[in-house]
């Protein structure tokens, strides 16, 4: 009997305790963080944990949606190339180009093989678009959580074309605007390139700039670019 009354004791015990806990309580919190990538490209290039956006901007606006982060999972997070009076071609009438002479390498970018480093898009001349304007951004990147941080990574290189690439130039814009900045593209391995910490608009979005500069430089040519949710 004495038995039997200890054990209901501890069977009342132990529900007590179950039901105490909070309605989560053993549940793991994702600490996972968030990250996207994008190569350019003029034809479709795969590239593992990449999404490809490809074709000649000044021709026709290209776009994303849905794009997936390095885990293969599809997020809300989409980019556009905007209009394609956003954009200025070089003297060969190309806004994007695959097999990007001389280029060996890109190490700014996780996981760039020649399917990244080899192909990009062009931004060309110091005329508006080629040098900033203001109301012409190349890039549209929508989708986000305007009460978010993210980090935005950005770099390109000429290899061994004449063009001069030396600085180009990436601007962001979101919430607030963070200072431009301006990397050597006069290079065939890249290991630099512009790092962002920005908040987003009120909408979710952030607008990306790739220019030349004028007076110092006549290319801005962009590879990829990483999207990460800090």
């Amino acid at each position: 009997m004495v038995m039997r009354k200890l054990i209901l004791i501890a069977i009342l015990f132990s529900c007590t305790v179950l039901h105490s806990q909070p309605p989560n309580a053993g549940m793991m919190k994702s600490t996972s963080v968030r990250e996207v990538r994008i190569n350019f490209s003029l034809a479709s290039v795969s590239v593992s944990t990449y999404n490809n956006l490809f074709g000649q901007p000044k021709t026709g606006v290209r776009s994303l949606t849905n794009m997936n982060d390095i885990n293969g999972i599809a997020t809300d997070w989409d980019i556009t190339t905007v209009a394609t009076a956003n954009w200025r071609d070089s003297v060969f009438t190309v806004s994007a180009t695959d097999g990007i002479a001389g280029m060996t390498a890109m190490s700014f970018f996780t996981g760039a093989t020649s399917g990244v480093y080899a192909n990009g898009y062009y931004q060309y001349g110091s005329l508006s678009p080629g040098g900033y304007d203001a109301a012409l951004h190349q890039f549209l990147v929508s989708g986000l959580n305007p009460n978010k941080f993210y980090e935005i990574k950005i770099t390109g290189a000429d290899g061994t074309y004449t063009f001069d690439a030396n600085p180009s130039r990436y601007t962001v814009t979101g919430l607030t605007t963070p200072a431009s900045q301006d990397v050597d593209g006069n290079v065939t391995s890249q290991s630099n390139g512009a790092t962002f910490t920005i908040q987003p608009a009120t909408d979710g979005t952030i607008k990306v700039w790739m220019n030349a500069v004028p007076g110092s430089s006549n290319l801005n040519m962009a590879q990829g670019m990483i999207i990460k949710q800090l």
